[in-house]
């Protein structure tokens, strides 16, 4: 499996090199034009990273970072994955596409398929990855991508599919030469991305954190007489609290993951394993752990490289679904 790593502000060799001697074999990047920032300034992005810092803002920076990344024989790709894009946004993403072809991106990340199909008809034939914006979690909606949009080399399955049902899409694709990416540590999501069209971003508390990271009470809409109530029962989604160094580094910089699925992915073929850090510092510590989950022979041996039963109780994995224990 690759290891496909987000980066943002990176340019030179130099600064890649680390992560491609760590383990990195892919990278995926922004890209925020100045035409775009003037129309848009960084209430909406592009991809699913507002804010400068997540992307590059020049296309001389954008091509520094894709020939540094080639020269290092690594293949890099460029996030155009928003949910939507009315008419004026659209033309102004396959603008952004279209002129930075020369760079010979390997691949563009795409979400929303009248996107796709707009950029295949403008004459772009970069090969897609359909990102978990796409919502291809199960096996017709992958058949509809194909059937419809040409040249797609790989599918990103979002963080609420499970075990058993990447287990059985990776044996349909086998077949049919299908590819698919998974979420391997970091960045920790409740829903399904694809039917999320809330506040996005790292720099500040995404929408559903407010309520998913605290205690909150549970609130009745209605009771038998049509009028609001509020019950006592709350609700903690923070999981354990962490007292040791080690716990609060991992709550800290690991906060949630799926390593003790990766030696599964690896024998059912999945193609790539994702470090989503578009916007973070922590790369140099999450593609090492990624890296030695890949040598693992057994899932649980998962927990020798995390190296806390506390962090490993449940609440900090993407795969944690009481069924799936035994797949």
């Amino acid at each position: 499996m690759d290891i496909v790593v987000g980066i943002d502000s990176i340019k030179t060799v130099p600064e890649i090199k680390p992560l491609v001697d760590a383990g990195a074999e892919e990278f995926f990047c922004g890209y925020i034009p100045e035409y775009w920032s003037k129309e848009y300034e960084w209430e909406i992005a592009p991809n699913r990273r507002s804010y400068k810092e997540y992307n590059y803002a020049s296309l001389e920076d954008l091509s520094l970072v894709a020939d540094s990344v080639h020269k290092l024989h690594k293949k890099i790709m460029l996030t155009v994955n928003e949910h939507e894009y009315p008419p004026e946004r659209m033309g102004l993403s396959i603008r952004m596409v279209k002129e930075t072809l020369p760079l010979r991106f390997d691949s563009v990340i795409v979400s929303n398929i009248a996107l796709a199909l707009e950029l295949r008809e403008a004459g772009v034939d970069t090969p897609f990855h359909v990102s978990i914006g796409g919502l291809a979690n199960n096996y017709e909606a992958v058949r509809f991508w194909n059937k419809h949009v040409l040249n797609i080399r790989r599918f990103i399955l979002p963080r609420d599919i499970t075990v058993s049902e990447i287990k059985s899409l990776a044996e349909k694709g086998r077949d049919d030469g299908v590819t698919f990416e998974v979420f391997g540590i970091g960045n920790i999501c409740a829903f399904s991305d694809g039917y999320c069209l809330t506040w996005h971003s790292s720099r500040t508390p995404s929408f559903c954190t407010w309520f998913l990271n605290g205690e909150r009470k549970l609130i009745s809409i209605t009771d038998e007489i049509g009028k609001s109530v509020s019950l006592k029962t709350t609700v903690d989604f923070r999981g354990p609290s962490f007292d040791s160094e080690r716990d609060k580094f991992l709550d800290s910089q690991v906060r949630t993951c799926g390593l003790c699925a990766v030696p599964l992915f690896k024998e059912w073929g999945i193609s790539a394993i994702k470090v989503p850090t578009r916007g973070e510092n922590n790369r140099a510590v999450l593609i090492p752990l990624v890296k030695q989950a890949m040598e693992l022979k057994l899932p649980e041996d998962c927990k020798k490289i995390i190296g806390s039963e506390n962090f490993c109780s449940g609440a900090r994995c993407y795969y944690n679904y009481p069924s799936e224990r035994n797949v």
